[in-house]
């Protein structure tokens, strides 16, 4: 058997650099490559922060725990199955509550916000220690779409970095609803699966969240 070598006498230097930038190269498609099978979940789930006593106080924005005691933590997908099977989709996102003129008991939306397409929007049910008013009326709404069902499937969401819907799940379970479920990826989840998106509009607040104020001079 004979065998063929191609020689070349070239002796041009290395590319200033050029290792470097190969080296570079190579390094950048590894990641690719390996982090092409984590989700939002996945990194998340690298670390999380403990289970608190009770409620979490604020500040409300920070690493969450990987769990929700009494409730399934469930992925972008399951929420899918679920919503698709009928399940209630709650938005817990927190507004402001405006206090006088025209504004009185309306939730201010100071930016438009994003949320799951057929979800219900409950601004700041997932406080740690909501006024009256506010606990009566997430109440009530969780009996109006939930058509009273404490076993009714129920997704409660925010962001992965919000523990709104964290303490709203953890309410409706001490309220002794067993369906509910905790969609730690929130939007930014849905939004990254490529899931229908459309502008949130929150349910109106009660007539009780005005509160008496002096009166102004």
């Amino acid at each position: 058997m004979s065998h063929i070598f191609f020689l070349s006498d070239r002796t041009d230097p290395p590319v200033k650099g050029g290792y470097c930038k190969a080296c570079a190269c190579v390094l950048a498609l590894w990641l690719c490559i390996i982090g092409a099978g984590f989700s939002r979940a996945d990194a998340l789930d690298a670390a999380a922060a403990p289970i608190p006593d009770g409620y979490r106080q604020p500040p409300y924005k920070g690493l969450t725990p990987d769990h929700l005691p009494g409730a399934e933590t469930v992925s972008v997908d399951q929420a899918l199955a679920l919503q698709q099977a009928g399940a209630v989709m709650i938005d817990v996102s927190p507004l402001s509550l405006g206090g006088y003129g025209a504004m009185a008991g309306q939730w201010v939306v100071k930016a438009e916000h994003e949320t799951i397409t057929g979800a219900i929007w409950l601004p700041n049910v997932g406080e740690a220690t909501p006024a009256p008013w506010l606990e009566a009326w997430f109440q009530d709404q969780l009996v109006q779409f939930s058509g009273g069902d404490k076993g009714a499937d129920v997704v409660f969401f925010c962001r992965p970095d919000c523990w709104m819907s964290w303490n709203a799940g953890r309410r409706a379970v001490l309220s002794g609803y067993t369906g509910v479920h905790w969609l730690r990826d929130g939007i930014p989840g849905w939004r990254d699966a490529l899931l229908p998106i459309s502008l949130g509009v929150p349910q109106r607040a009660p007539a009780q969240a005005v509160e008496d104020r002096p009166a102004e001079e």
